[in-house]
């Protein structure tokens, strides 16, 4: 798990408890009378966004109707690897005022899709560009994502970002589905990673439990709000995969001496071992499985030594 890899049998496990709560979900709309005609759902991460969109119009209109699926997709191959990437989406742009994120407003201005045809050349070169050297420095990263990214959805907001930053998130409900903004190949790479890592661990709490109490909350590293254990835990999660691949990244002679490279690798190692130093301050509110998890953070953190 560590690695980000999902084995067949706790594959099978999760895949059992998502058709769960699907069926408990469309069960709940259709007691509601919230689905009048179901429409046809052609990817299996689009199923519960469909769902949590019409939740969330239940609880606004009070009403009942139908609403179509508007998520229009193009497929994008790199080698073995078939990723769909969203090009517009009303009901995700409905959903994203549901998200909670520190790094921008959402009662709305975020959009799906792209701003001009060049942006989007721009958005899938960089993807690209990620995959190839995340496939030549990180084999496992490139596994994970080729196994549990289905689709990535391109954001961007009415006012635009500076140069180099990035918003990106996952949703627990959208099965290999990521959001995030166009940035840097290097910064793609790394926004990839942490996202798909996002998903990996939320697909396992689909059948674990890691944390006893999550209304702790504490102050972690890389956010400056306060966070539930389960948040720090996920932190931890996406960070133990950041330091593997940017250790690797700096073993080839191109990215060597790059100091933004090696910047970025002393600072996750830095949160990451701050991560783990909170998590295991607070480990009696964390189940046994959620205490291993931490150990086998501890065990990376010195298996990937600090590069000065």
């Amino acid at each position: 798990m560590i690695n980000g890899l999902i084995n067949t049998n706790d594959s099978y496990q999760i895949e059992t408890a998502r058709e769960i709560e699907l069926l408990t979900t469309y069960n709940y709309l259709i007691e509601k009378k919230v689905i009048l005609e179901r429409p046809v759902v052609e990817k299996r991460w689009m199923d519960n966004i469909y769902n949590r969109f019409l939740l969330h119009k239940m609880v606004d209109t009070k009403g009942r109707f139908s609403e179509p699926l508007s998520i229009e997709t193009e497929t994008l191959s790199f080698e073995s690897c078939k990723i769909d990437v969203c090009l517009s989406s009303k009901n995700l742009e409905t959903l994203f005022q549901f998200v909670y994120h520190p790094d921008y407003d959402n009662s709305g201005g975020l959009k799906v899709g792209f701003n001009s045809e060049d942006d989007k050349l721009n958005f899938l070169n960089n993807l690209i560009c990620a995959l190839k050297i995340i496939k030549e420095v990180d084999k496992d990263a490139f596994k994970m994502i080729k196994s549990t990214l289905k689709c990535v959805c391109p954001i961007y907001l009415l006012t635009p970002l500076k140069r180099g930053d990035v918003i990106s998130f996952t949703c627990d409900y959208a099965v290999g589905l990521i959001m995030y903004s166009s940035c840097p190949t290097i910064l793609t790479a790394e926004t990839i990673i942490h996202e798909t890592r996002h998903n990996v661990l939320n697909s396992y709490l689909k059948v674990n439990k890691y944390v006893n109490d999550n209304n702790v909350t504490v102050k972690t590293p890389l956010r400056e709000d306060r966070r539930p254990l389960l948040g720090l835990l996920h932190q931890a999660y996406v960070l133990s995969g950041l330091i593997k691949f940017y250790k690797a990244l700096l073993t080839l002679e191109q990215y060597h001496n790059m100091e933004n490279v090696k910047k970025r690798y002393n600072v996750h190692l830095s949160d990451y071992g701050d991560s783990i130093r909170i998590l295991e301050e607070n480990k009696s509110y964390l189940t046994p499985i959620g205490s291993k998890l931490v150990d086998k953070f501890a065990n990376e953190s010195i298996r990937y030594g600090q590069i000065s």
